[in-house]
């Protein structure tokens, strides 16, 4: 049997793999015991629609086609009939080979409306923002539920795979506490490190992570000064993007089996956004095989440009063209919901709701506020310009220079034009202010903050929602919020000391008037949050289950 004929068998064993063990799944258009079946139901003359060519293309190849392969079968359709359909696809089958070796898809079966929750930014990038946080504790919070499983989308295999319950269950690598790989993997590494014929590709990986490390510090750092060094890496970056794409040494290298879900008739849920065109056009066709919802969290780089690098601005848009796919839309305030109707061209029939987000859940019969020789005010959120922490240290530089005695934390990963920001902060820390800048803690060390601060300031010039005043409200400190409306949708209630992000004299005497106050005095807030993640969970499935 030569590799063509091996391949087309294979490809058939597929088909017939996912007739015979899970029919209910499918549409009732799909009722063929195999693709030779099809053929003749086509010699007498019943023609196929777009969304059959979507679902033949997925089941025989295990991906979903993109444009140019749906234009290609349309155009294999009308001129060849569904013999030249076949035809076509076997060729994207063994390009598919081909590309990546000795890689196979394995289908896993679930039970007609499971949900898939993509986890893929999380699992990749580590971090603690305030989404990430939204996922783990989301993610926690579901993974008891039957219908609930997880997936990643792999980028060069063009597809989701499933990943173990137990990363969940485990909070989500972190940083350093990332779950460590089984030793099948651990094995596969080693004997790939060992070969010297890997070395080349060791080493390329190496320069890979590294200049897409100088990019992100390049767009973190945008000014006039850069402008040049940032076109460079940004072609240098594409170019090998290509070169990464087409060769996949590490798919290559050993032989792989990547368990992927079979999506007919099934849920994916988003619920990190994503600009990346290949993934976005990926979803473009997923609605002929199953239902897409996705959780908003903003759109500001669309309402609010001058916030946001130019990269963000010019490739948010893609995420909106991923909204317009949706069936299901949930956002984290009425105020995102207003903006995703204000923006995005949705689908006639999506569904569309909003849902507050919780703050923490607190045991407060263990929280007793440390003595501390200052008091700590504590602010949380990524380093740039949206944040307004440029406000915050000019307010409290009004406050050192007159003798007040407290010592600031301000909690944020790296963002994004932050350099005036940065420079002041040294400047300051030079004239002996007790100021420190801490980043990407983990849950428990910002709890730890949490617990033993006097206050909590978060002024943003805008948000989607605003998760540190909730969970400030929720560890019941006081706090210096910002006057606006997604704040105001959390509480409108008085004790808040609201202020004009712009007012630096106003956020300075906010500030002075809260740590006048008693430091271990508990503040009660009325609040339009969840209680808990677990009840914020239990709205999110009332959404995924919504016909």
């Amino acid at each position: 049997m030569n590799e063509f004929e091996r391949d087309e068998k294979e490809m058939y064993q597929r088909w017939h793999k996912f007739m015979s063990s899970n029919s209910l799944v499918i549409k009732e258009s799909v009722t063929k015991t195999n693709l030779q079946e099809m053929l003749q139901a086509f010699k007498a003359e019943k023609i196929i629609d777009e969304k059959l060519l979507v679902q033949i293309f997925y089941i025989s190849t295990g991906w979903l086609p993109n444009k140019i392969e749906i234009q290609e079968l349309n155009f294999a359709n009308v001129t060849g009939g569904l013999i030249a359909v076949e035809e076509k696809i076997k060729q994207q089958y063994i390009t598919f080979k081909n590309r990546f070796g000795k890689t196979n898809i394995d289908f896993s079966f679930f039970p007609v409306g499971t949900t898939f929750i993509d986890i893929s930014h999380t699992l990749k990038y580590p971090f603690n923002t305030g989404i990430q946080r939204v996922v783990r504790n989301v993610g926690i919070n579901l993974i008891t539920k039957s219908s609930i499983e997880f997936v990643k989308w792999d980028l060069n295999l063009g597809g989701w795979v499933l990943v173990d319950k137990e990363i969940v269950r485990n909070h989500l690598p972190f940083k350093k506490n990332r779950i460590r790989r089984d030793n099948s993997d651990f094995n596969v590494f080693m004997r790939f490190f060992k070969s010297t014929k890997y070395f080349p590709a060791l080493a390329i990986a190496a320069f890979w992570h590294g200049l897409f490390s100088s990019y992100r510090f390049l767009l973190a750092s945008e000014d006039s000064s850069t402008i040049l060094d940032k076109k460079i890496v940004r072609k240098l970056l594409n170019f090998l993007k290509r070169i990464h794409k087409s060769t996949n040494i590490f798919y290559r290298m050993e032989s792989k089996v990547v368990k992927s879900p079979m999506l007919i008739g099934q849920q994916i849920f988003l619920v990190e956004p994503t600009q990346n065109i290949e993934i976005v056009l990926a979803h473009e066709y997923f609605h002929q095989i199953g239902d897409l919802s996705v959780l908003v969290y903003d759109l500001l780089p669309i309402s609010n440009p001058e916030y946001f690098p130019q990269a963000s601005i010019q490739g948010f848009p893609i995420y909106l063209k991923l909204l317009s796919f949706a069936k299901k839309i949930i956002t984290i305030s009425e105020f995102t919901k207003q903006q995703v109707s204000k923006y995005c061209e949705l689908n006639q029939n999506v569904f569309l709701k909003s849902q507050l987000l919780p703050g923490q859940e607190i045991s407060f019969e263990n929280i007793h506020a440390q003595e501390m020789a200052n008091k700590l005010v504590l602010s949380i959120g990524s380093i740039e310009p949206r944040k307004n922490q440029l406000s915050l240290l000019h307010a409290s530089e009004l406050l050192w220079s007159k003798g007040m005695d407290f010592k600031l934390v301000v909690v944020g990963g790296q963002g994004w034009k932050n350099r005036e920001v940065l420079n002041l902060k040294n400047v300051l820390q030079l004239r002996g202010r007790d100021l420190e800048f801490k980043n990407d803690l983990s849950d428990e060390k910002l709890s730890g903050l949490f617990e033993t601060c006097n206050l909590v300031v978060t002024i943003p010039w805008i948000e989607g929602f605003g998760l540190p005043l909730a969970e400030a409200m929720s560890y019941k400190k006081q706090v210096v919020a910002s006057d606006i409306s997604s704040h105001r949708e959390i509480s409108h209630d008085s004790n808040i000391f609201w202020v004009d992000p712009g007012n630096i004299y106003e956020i300075a005497n906010a500030i002075e008037s809260a740590l006048l106050q008693n430091p271990h005095l508990n503040h009660t807030y009325r609040t339009n949050l969840p209680e808990s993640w677990q009840e914020y969970s239990e709205y999110v499935m009332e959404f995924l289950t919504h016909p």
